[in-house]
């Protein structure tokens, strides 16, 4: 927490008035701040997730040019302050235009959480059905034990997509509500793209002409 001590030193260097200061290749971010009475104390907001440790070099020097060191090493505690973040594999869910629903194929949409594993999966993952405008279009269905045990949603497609159609049109938004082990929520969403069917014939006559040469 910003303001917060985290230690005071005393200094006996006889009748010489001691000054601190924080070297600050020690603490380059200035993170930290050191007042004059020795008191050491958080300047700003710390995140375990961008650095998770320090090692801090305090140094105490007098009018006399008298310089002692000594190193403070802190180390964060994680809090579960991040949610989960949906991904799609593959990662660009892409279903082609003019293509039969049984040949489509599917897409898993899975979660990565910065937080340690104690607040991390398995992830309870769900629709947000207050903006959730594609059910008619699409299946999307949880899994608590896919992606290992940690949670997955499967993405089907119900219809034959035409790319050029007004609705659904050719990016569809999937909102969910995900939650990790200790109940941090996180909205987010992932897309569907609906291919278009020149570049997956070109692509796939390419490919062909390739292999058989």
């Amino acid at each position: 927490m910003v303001n917060s001590n985290i230690l005071q030193y005393t200094c006996g260097m006889g009748n010489m008035s001691t000054m601190f200061r924080i070297n600050r290749q020690s603490d380059p971010k200035r993170q930290f701040t050191i007042d004059q009475d020795g008191t050491l104390r958080v300047a700003q907001r710390l995140d375990r997730e961008d650095i998770s440790s320090y090692k801090l070099i305090i140094e105490a020097f007098d009018a006399a040019g008298n310089v002692g060191t000594q190193l403070v090493a802190v180390y964060l505690r994680d809090v579960n302050d991040n949610g989960p973040e949906p991904y799609t594999v593959p990662k660009y869910c892409v279903f082609p235009e003019n293509t039969p629903v049984n040949q489509q194929g599917t897409c898993e949409i899975r979660c990565t959480d910065k937080d340690s594993p104690e607040y991390g999966p398995p992830f309870n993952m769900q629709l947000d059905q207050s903006k959730w405008k594609y059910g008619e279009f699409l299946s999307v269905t949880f899994d608590a034990h896919g992606d290992g045990g940690n949670g997955s949603m499967t993405i089907r497609p119900l219809v034959v997509f035409d790319r050029e159609a007004a609705n659904p049109g050719k990016i569809l938004e999937i909102p969910l509500i995900l939650t990790d082990r200790a109940d941090r929520t996180n909205h987010a969403s992932v897309h569907v793209i609906i291919g278009d069917e020149c570049f997956f014939n070109k692509f796939t006559t390419k490919f062909a002409s390739s292999y058989d040469s």
